[in-house]
């Protein structure tokens, strides 16, 4: 869906570790470029992390995604 001259809506089916979910995010068209820049939810696909305050390894519940792509 475009939103505007130079962005898009992105939507579709994401699999991580078999776990299908339907994900949408904005991105940036200019002319023959798509970027994007989103974030997922780890605990939603069960993507987990073995973290530990005492050796400060602890990290946040979401993943952020970034897309370039060049279409020609």
């Amino acid at each position: 869906m475009k939103l505007s001259n130079d962005s898009l809506k992105i939507s579709g089916n994401l699999t991580l570790k078999a776990i299908t979910k339907n994900i949408g995010f904005a991105a940036k068209y200019p002319e023959n470029f798509l970027s994007a820049k989103f974030t997922l939810d780890r605990f939603q696909w069960n993507v987990a992390y073995e973290g530990s305050v005492m050796d400060k390894t602890m990290v946040d519940k979401d993943i952020e995604f970034t897309i370039a792509v060049k279409i020609e």
